[in-house]
């Protein structure tokens, strides 16, 4: 029975859990931006775009790079999703709409319509955390605090700065849930949130 008991408050918790996993991802340049995320709209894949040997490692300037490197050979994309571990420097790119049509057939506007579902976005989950980077959670919650790297910690590759950041808060805040990573930071601050 006590075995029973258990495995019911498990899955009641899990499910809790996925419930805060949905989020809200920011715009950089009119493009809808999913790091450690995957949109939960549907849209089209148009292929992958990877950052060329002389790319930026900080944060902002990587996205500004990817953007300009994707707009050359996907003109109509409106999001890119990079994938986790790869230091932000491959994204699979993709659109969510197509434009209008007008009664000829041709668009009205170069610019594709805006859908606000288009940013919701599912997080990814990293030692029990769910992790925020370009966006934040849609659930409510509570900030628990701020946290910092270490100045000495002076690695500027994504897939160490993030087992980091989740190790230091782990440290620091055990009941924490979530990592919201201050935009512009570059990966160096994050809140650290407890869901309601």
């Amino acid at each position: 029975m006590k075995k029973i008991l258990c495995i019911a408050l498990t899955l009641m918790s899990l499910g809790a859990f996925a419930q805060n996993d949905q989020g809200s991802v920011n715009e950089t340049d009119n493009v809808y931006i999913f790091m450690e995320s995957a949109p939960t709209a549907p849209y089209r894949h148009l292929g992958l775009i990877e950052a060329s040997t002389y790319a930026p490692m900080k944060e902002r300037a990587r996205i500004t790079h990817m953007i300009k490197r994707t707009r050359k050979e996907y003109p109509e994309f409106n999001g890119l999703i990079f994938r986790p571990g790869t230091n932000f420097g491959q994204a699979d790119v993709i659109q969510f709409n197509n434009p209008p049509k007008t009664k000829r057939g041709r668009s009205r506007s170069k610019e594709i319509p805006k859908d606000p579902l288009n940013k919701l976005s599912k997080a990814n989950t990293i030692k029990g955390f769910l992790i925020f980077i370009q966006g934040s959670p849609t659930t409510e919650f509570n900030l628990l605090g701020e946290v910092n790297l270490p100045a000495t910690y002076d690695n500027e590759e994504s897939n160490k700065l993030i087992p980091e950041m989740v190790k230091t808060v782990k440290e620091t805040y055990p009941d924490a849930e979530g990592i919201i990573f201050i935009v512009g930071s570059d990966l160096r601050k994050a809140d650290v949130i407890k869901f309601k």
